[in-house]
């Protein structure tokens, strides 16, 4: 009998480990915080993290004050700011009404809209459409909120999306029911992406002028590194990136994943920090999600699959 006992101990056991083995059952937790939408103060700073992307509003109009910023530093914590550079949307408080209002949704831009704003509402954000971030007018209203986020103490910015240079460089962005072309529009991928390189090496010279330990975080638009001759990963201090590996449950391509990481190795090799977001569905997922993403020494963070970005009860 007791020997019985012992196999089926051994046998339940290998059963138990199997199983674990197949789940990949992990502890992963996130390792940094970036949360855009409900973010509270007092919620981020115990948390064991050394970065927070955080929008630079507490509601979408009232900033942060120096006090909230400070209580994160002084919990070891730097409070990034996160500001978009190649979308505008309307709820922003540079956005006129005359320049276009939302039906159904979706932002119908008008005619008296200023030429740096273009027609086409992004179908994931329909509040949204891109700029064309090379004008002197948007790049200003850039200078400006970027002035306002180094005013409250921010430690750095997180410019999102680096990848309009793909829009804007991109023929089918101008076929009919597109954007209408304007003078001085950039005549391909390769002139759009410079372009873009150009704009953020200037916020960057604009905000290491006035505080030289200021980080400057692009995320994704990591293939700019085919276009640049190393000034652009001079210029910035590490990089964000979505959807690496999985979509909801879904693995990604193997091919695009490894095109991708061979990228991001060029900021790992230059001692620059990727943090890393997949909006993903499902422990199961979650688990490989941080597998992965620590295989890489990224810092890592499973998001709700609805990309809200409005909670951080993955540390709960």
């Amino acid at each position: 009998m007791k020997t019985w006992l012992i196999i089926s101990g051994i046998f339940t056991l290998s059963i138990l480990l199997l199983f674990a083995s197949y789940f990949q059952i992990d502890e992963g937790q996130p390792t940094w915080v970036y949360q855009l939408q409900d973010a509270s103060i007092e919620k981020i700073a115990p948390l064991p993290v050394d970065y927070a992307v955080i929008d630079p509003t507490k509601n979408g109009s009232d900033p942060y004050s120096k006090k909230d910023i400070t209580i994160l530093q002084d919990k070891g914590i730097r409070p990034i700011a996160y500001i978009s550079i190649g979308e505008a949307s309307s709820y922003h408080s540079y956005w006129e009404a005359g320049w276009g209002t939302t039906h159904k949704g979706v932002l119908e831009v008008t005619d008296s809209a200023p030429e740096w704003v273009g027609k086409i509402a992004n179908p994931e954000w329909p509040e949204s459409v891109k700029v064309r971030y090379w004008n002197p007018e948007w790049q200003q209203n850039v200078i400006e909120e970027l002035n306002k986020i180094q005013d409250v103490g921010f430690s750095g910015v997180y410019l999102d999306i680096i990848d309009a240079y793909e829009y804007w460089g991109n023929p089918e962005t101008y076929t009919e029911g597109g954007e209408a072309a304007v003078p001085f529009d950039p005549k391909s991928e390769d002139e759009a992406a410079e372009r873009m390189i150009s704009f953020v090496r200037m916020l960057s010279a604009v905000a290491k002028e006035r505080d030289p330990g200021f980080m400057i975080i692009p995320q994704n638009g990591e293939g700019l590194l085919e276009f640049d001759n190393g000034l652009y990963l001079n210029a910035v201090d590490g990089i964000g990136v979505e959807d690496i590996w999985f979509n909801g449950s879904i693995k990604n391509d193997e091919n695009v994943i490894e095109q991708r990481l061979k990228w991001l190795a060029q900021f790992k090799k230059a001692n620059k920090p990727v943090f890393s977001v997949d909006y993903v569905e499902g422990r199961y997922t979650i688990n490989r999600y941080y597998r992965l993403c620590r295989n890489e020494k990224f810092y890592c963070f499973a998001a709700d699959p609805d990309r809200s970005l409005s909670s951080i009860k993955a540390f709960d």
